[in-house]
């Protein structure tokens, strides 16, 4: 099963890309596929894990939405600005 992760702000500088698939076995929550997307980068999840903002298939979700094959989820830290 494959999803398309897009990647905005801090974390799409962080991975020095905008989008990508993403492979999984089975369904899961956002903020598990968050954890295993990031999973060689603990830094990222320390700093991003509990901030975050999920999107899937373009609708606001929450961390427990669970993630199904063709699916599009975003992962969109907080903006800064000034």
């Amino acid at each position: 099963m494959s999803i398309k992760i897009l990647l905005f702000g801090g974390l799409k500088e962080a991975m020095n890309q905008s989008e990508y698939s993403f492979d999984i076995k089975n369904s899961l929550s956002a903020i598990d596929l968050f954890n295993r997307v990031f999973s060689d980068h603990p830094n990222i999840i320390k700093a991003y894990k509990d901030s975050t903002l999920f999107a899937v298939n373009q609708e606001h979700s929450n961390k427990e939405t669970l993630i199904n094959d063709g699916d599009e989820v975003a992962f969109m830290p907080p903006m800064a600005g000034g």
